[in-house]
């Protein structure tokens, strides 16, 4: 994703300008709880929390609720000020997605989009008296719930309920191109070429840039297909992989790898090579009898991957490689959004329950 980029140049630069002595990293070889923030009154046990993301500078955490409305916290899960009012309840559409942006989210510039179609750009760093969300698109009858920015920043592209991409120029807001969905489901095969699934059937859940080619993404969905796109084809999808289904933010891309998470029984956690489309390995995910059911997953730094879900109703810490199970945190509710800064300094767990998690890697 783009603003992982974003956040080791950062460090980087952290780094050059520290002038004690350069100290090798040692790996994380645990996960622990940091704190648990209730949030408290009957508006968040109702709505739940939707998105989250960090800011690339490691500062903020901004939190979007079932309600429409927008939180920030500091990194460790401090509230710091709301950002947008949720509606009311007959009304509230959650806020789907939050994403910073790779160039400019060093100066607090984020997008978000939520259910009733619309796209808003905000600023964390604007003081509370100015703080204000501008939506620059609206997508309305669609139920937008994701996007995402490519590598440079200039492209953002959308999913959602109407099964059509929507690619956009990022400095001007308007819409370069989308690509309209289908009614057609594909049979269940293990690997689908392009020409066969040029269009999604079903309804977008998760959408990520490949970090290191500005003109390719990846999308998922409820179609049990994740397609490979690139902006320099025709058709847009270049390949598809059968059998992930996607029901929350549940892909990342790191390297040259897929991480899907599958809200099914077993074989929920997999990971795929984006360039031949082939499984590289499934991903053992302790569970109940009763199964999986994940919703969402992340890379972290050593080989490690987070998930969560609502079958097991907790995060896991797995390394992907040897199949260790690092840590988990019990959450107690079914985890549907996460996010990870530092690799997994700290890691921000949210849910159907009114309460923000706070974990890290050590």
């Amino acid at each position: 994703m783009a603003r992982r980029k974003l956040e080791a140049a950062l460090a980087a630069s952290q780094s050059l300008e520290d002038d004690s002595e350069l100290v090798e990293r040692i790996p994380f070889t645990s996960l622990e709880t940091v704190q648990r923030l209730p949030l408290g009154g009957a508006k968040y046990a109702s709505s739940g929390m939707y998105s989250l993301q960090y800011s690339p500078d490691t500062r903020h955490l901004l939190v979007g609720f079932g309600d429409g409305s927008l939180q920030m916290f500091s990194a460790e899960g401090v509230f710091e000020s709301q950002l947008r009012h949720g509606g009311p309840k007959s009304k509230a559409l959650p806020m789907t997605a939050i994403v910073f942006h790779p160039k400019e989210g060093v100066d607090g510039v984020f997008f978000a989009v939520s259910s009733d179609g619309k796209v808003v750009k905000g600023s964390v760093n604007q003081s509370a008296d100015t703080m204000a969300l501008s939506e620059v698109a609206n997508e309305h009858p669609n139920q937008t719930m994701t996007m995402d920015f490519n590598s440079d920043g200039r492209l953002f592209a959308t999913g959602g309920s109407d099964k059509a991409i929507r690619l956009y120029d990022t400095n001007t807001c308007k819409l370069k191109y989308t690509y309209q969905g289908t009614d057609v489901i594909l049979p269940d095969n293990e690997h689908i070429e392009a020409s066969q699934s040029a269009r999604v059937g079903r309804r977008v859940f998760a959408l990520k840039f490949r970090p290191n080619d500005a003109n390719v993404w990846v999308t998922a969905g409820w179609d049990d297909v994740v397609k490979i796109w690139d902006a320099r084809t025709s058709s847009g999808v270049i390949r598809s992989i059968s059998g992930p289904h996607i029901a929350a933010a549940g892909i990342d891309i790191k390297d040259d790898m897929i991480l899907t998470a599958s809200w099914r029984q077993t074989e929920c956690l997999q990971l795929f090579d984006i360039d031949s489309g082939k499984k590289i390995r499934d991903v053992a995910f302790p569970a109940p009898p009763s199964g999986q059911y994940l919703y969402c997953c992340q890379f972290c730094e050593d080989d490690i991957v987070i998930a969560g879900g609502s079958g097991t109703r907790d995060l896991k810490a797995i390394n992907h490689v040897t199949g260790e199970v690092v840590g988990v945190v019990d959450t107690g509710f079914p985890v549907g959004v996460i996010d990870s800064i530092g690799g997994g300094k700290f890691i921000a767990i949210g849910g159907t329950a009114p309460e923000l998690v706070i974990a890290r890697l050590s």
